[in-house]
């Protein structure tokens, strides 16, 4: 009974084919605390739309992340349905709620309570690879270089607490590099583990990239309600910001989302670091839209750069993960096409935003709606052409 009650963690083992493993209740009460992280520094960054701006969100977002994907690949590791999983939950939940509160105004008042609190959550993480490491022999070689890397990353992130100056933001900066960079130094050792699951991780990852194409529907509506009087002139602007939202809900969702990526463990991390920074990009579109139209009237260089910018970022990045998947042979986009086909119309969006002259909201939401519909039609045209040759 005692047993039941308070677990050690076992490492989990290979996943068996046709197998399914989902995100737990207590997973998906947990990830309530990120949105009103995202949704603070999304509203702070909308008040303030600049490169520093931007600079700052990002750097706040990634310490966000790193926090988030740290309890994630712990709990698909080792995860249990013991107290103890409930407790360092409950626990971590703490310094989450403080990056959620200090959050607001970070680069100036409250710098050094959000990296205390920051601080504070990773501590609970790496106590969580120590714990995991002394029961699992086969996992301590891993543990070891996790404990080594992300101990340095939190002396660093607590001298930049204690100094409160302007070196405090680029030791943070560092710790957060050294965060990312410590799980390619276990590289050899994770190639000797089970594989990830295929089926819970891409799972727990579609949900918080549910939780933040939300904030695309905050900004749409926040943008709105910013008018006193609701005028017919305001119906494309909403309509266009309603196709820019589903039609990344589709790129992810029936591009990246419906198929697993490759168990190679460089992949499978590659894989998902590289939804940080599109995660970054949906943010930071729905703060775009939210300006865009909020304004609707002519916009200065900043919106052509945040709102172009950001789609054409995420459909790069879409592109990229999509050469992580695993192969199928019953999935109807080309491996190569499909994701230059995205690339491309990346760069496209990046260099409008860059290069062509400040215009009307309804003119930047417009290429942006024809970029992401390349896409989309694609996607569609190719279900077509699946879906007639297997008629025959």
């Amino acid at each position: 009974m005692i047993k039941k009650i308070w677990q050690v963690p076992l490492l989990q083992k290979e996943e068996p084919q046709n197998s399914h493993r989902s995100a737990t209740w207590l997973e998906l009460f947990f990830d309530l605390f990120f949105v009103a992280v995202i949704g603070n520094l999304s509203h702070e960054l909308t008040k303030n739309i600049s490169l520093s701006g931007v600079e700052n969100f990002a750097i706040s977002f990634i310490a966000i992340w790193w926090i988030w994907i740290g309890i994630t690949i712990y709990n698909e590791r080792f995860e249990t349905d013991g107290i103890e999983n409930r407790l360092f939950t409950f626990l971590l939940m703490i310094p989450v709620t403080g990056l959620a509160i200090f959050s607001h105004n970070v680069t100036e008042g409250n710098l050094q309570n959000f990296l205390l609190s920051y601080m504070i959550a990773r501590i609970i993480i790496v106590l969580l690879w120590l714990r995991a490491g002394y029961h699992n022999k086969p996992f301590r070689p891993t543990s070891n270089i996790y404990i080594l890397g992300f101990s340095a990353s939190i002396l660093l992130v607590f001298a930049g607490a204690m100094l409160n100056s302007k070196i405090s933001l680029t030791l943070f900066l560092i710790a957060l590099i050294i965060d990312l960079a410590t799980p390619y130094f276990t590289l050899k050792q994770q190639a000797k583990l089970p594989h990830f699951t295929t089926s819970k991780l891409p799972e727990r990852f579609g949900l918080f990239t549910m939780i933040v194409l939300g904030e695309m529907v905050i900004g749409l509506i926040g943008g709105l309600s910013h008018h006193k009087h609701f005028s017919l002139d305001l119906l494309p602007l909403g309509i266009m910001g309603i196709v820019t939202i589903l039609g990344f809900w589709c790129l992810y969702f029936d591009f990246i989302a419906r198929r697993p990526f490759q168990p190679k463990i460089k992949v499978a991390i590659l894989w998902a670091n590289a939804h940080m920074p599109l995660m970054i990009a949906f943010v930071l579109i729905g703060v775009s839209l939210y300006n865009l139209l909020g304004s609707a009237s002519h916009l200065h260089k900043a919106a052509n750069l945040l709102h172009l910018g950001s789609i054409g970022f995420a459909l790069i990045l879409i592109g990229l993960l999509e050469l992580t998947l695993a192969k199928n042979p019953e999935n109807p986009h080309h491996p190569l096409l499909s994701p230059a086909l995205k690339i491309c119309s990346g760069v496209v969006g990046i260099f409008l935003a860059f290069f062509t002259f400040p215009h009307s909201a309804g003119v930047i939401m417009l290429s942006g709606v024809v970029l992401i519909a390349i896409n989309v039609t694609y996607g569609i045209y190719r279900w077509i052409q699946q879906n007639k040759a297997s008629s025959f």
